[in-house]
């Protein structure tokens, strides 16, 4: 994989790969491991990682 500049303030961004790379596992890992950890409100554009901030998640 290489280094991705990208414009978004979103974080997921980081991790989106193009169909041609489905089933690669090089390109899905990542992308599994962040939405395993990562929680989200897209709506209003809060992302959290609950096993790194418990009194933040609990709000």
């Amino acid at each position: 994989m290489t280094a991705r500049t990208t414009v978004s303030d979103k974080s997921i961004d980081l991790f989106k790969w193009k169909t041609a790379n489905k089933g690669k596992r090089e390109y899905e890992g990542p992308l599994h491991a962040y939405r395993a950890l990562v929680k989200s409100n897209r709506r209003q554009g809060v992302y959290w990682m609950p096993c790194a901030s418990p009194d933040f998640a609990a709000a």
